[in-house]
């Protein structure tokens, strides 16, 4: 599948929607769950989602295994309520990071929460521990700045615009 994000929006909208990015807490249903064989699904995001993640589930006798994590600890959350209420009652007792990258591993922090065994290979849990730190910082590095030049900039109000994903009706409308 290929997405394209179009984005037309005033200031406060892009605030909102960074305001609704950090929003903490779990919200159910955020993704499509798709059984793909006996005890095997596959998740994908719904496109209210403003990062398209997926996740393989794979329900054992005792207990469920969930492959990737998602871009951040509140999404994990989500999906691990919405196992419990659709799939299945069984623990997520295993989480496997199938690589480093911060949309599969980010999330990390909600399964430990919930008591699941992150599982991955050395080389990818190496480069979690190693790199995860620096690329957190060289990312907040600029971000801060920009926040503080938004804070400091007197413009003036842009009018409303419409927000497109895909052919999808605007979900802000006009």
């Amino acid at each position: 599948m290929n997405f394209t994000l179009r984005c037309r929006v005033s200031g406060p909208g892009v605030w909102a929607t960074w305001a609704q990015a950090l929003t903490p807490g779990a919200s159910t249903d955020l993704f499509n769950i798709e059984k793909v064989a006996a005890d095997v699904y596959f998740t994908v995001s719904k496109p209210t989602m403003l990062l398209n993640c997926n996740a393989a589930i794979f329900v054992n006798s005792r207990d469920v295994t969930v492959v990737d994590a998602h871009s951040k600890p509140s999404t994990s959350a989500a999906l691990l309520a919405q196992i419990k209420k659709d799939i299945t009652p069984k623990p997520v007792r295993y989480l496997v990071d199938t690589h480093f990258y911060w949309d599969h591993a980010q999330g990390n922090a909600a399964y430990r929460a919930a008591g699941a065994k992150v599982v991955a290979s050395k080389a990818t849990r190496d480069l979690l521990a190693q790199n995860t730190g620096q690329r957190l910082h060289s990312s907040l590095d600029p971000t801060t700045g920009w926040i503080r030049s938004a804070r400091n900039a007197s413009l003036p109000p842009a009018p409303p615009r419409k927000l497109e994903v895909c052919n999808s009706p605007p979900l802000i409308p006009a």
